[in-house]
């Protein structure tokens, strides 16, 4: 009997409930956990299928530059309201895809055995973006912090998809191990305790078979982010208008 039945669709459809949830009880019902416990298993279930979706992932260049502009976006549009800079999940994303992206071409140029200096100067770029992301989100309010933007990227640094080499090329299993780990240590430098309810993630997860899905709904979730908060907001503003 097949267990691994969900495709990443489905789990992002879980994800982004979970998501709108997690929001309507931060805006509505502060006073109810319920709500937030279940909205922690959102970006961890975005984060793992993000990871996923890296993998196969054609255009680079045009997949940064999307999820960089929407994360722009957000932030100007937060900042034109609050007047406060605040840099959202689709930022956090945006970092972990350079990540992603600069450590396969160092994997590329090692198992490849082109010139050494090409893997020695994709080896320090990706150093430089980890360092800098650490950097960055000490200085500024990244949504989720250092540790998530490295939730996508633990899964993919035993990955050897792109070489073509090693018995866990295709290992699902092994990539979910790593992903666990930095959730781990996400949770331990988080001052939540709520935040190991993330771990519930892996119950979808576990079941992930490793497809995409029939319909093409990428850029769907993308902009259900954004769309999602402005509606809530805009009825949490009429709501207080009218009382």
């Amino acid at each position: 009997m097949k267990v691994r039945v969900l495709n990443g669709n489905f789990i992002k459809i879980v994800a982004a409930i979970a998501m709108l949830i997690d929001h309507i009880g931060l805006l509505f019902f502060s006073d109810v956990v319920s709500f937030r416990v279940i909205g922690r298993i959102s970006m961890p279930l975005f984060a793992m299928m993000f990871a996923e979706g890296c993998r196969y992932t054609r255009s680079k260049f045009r997949h940064v530059f999307l999820v960089a502009v929407l994360g722009i976006a957000y932030s100007i549009v937060f900042y034109l309201f609050s007047q406060e800079l605040y840099f959202s999940i689709l930022t956090m994303f945006t970092f972990s895809a350079l990540m992603i992206y600069a450590y396969q071409a160092f994997q590329k140029s090692v198992f490849e055995e082109k010139d050494v200096s090409l893997s020695v100067c994709t080896a320090a770029i990706f150093i430089g973006l980890v360092a800098f992301t650490y950097l960055f989100c000490m200085r500024f309010n990244v949504d989720y912090g250092f540790w998530g933007c490295m939730l996508p990227v633990f899964p993919l640094l035993f990955d050897l998809k792109e070489v073509g080499k090693g018995w866990w090329t295709d290992n699902y299993y092994v990539r979910l191990g790593c992903f666990a780990i930095a959730l781990l240590i996400h949770c331990l430098a988080s001052p939540w305790t709520i935040s190991y309810f993330a771990f519930l993630s892996f119950i979808p997860l576990l079941l992930y078979n490793g497809r995409r899905g029939k319909l093409k709904l990428k850029y769907f979730f993308y902009v259900f982010y954004p769309a999602h908060l402005v509606v809530l907001y805009g009825i949490l503003m009429l709501i207080s208008y009218n009382g």
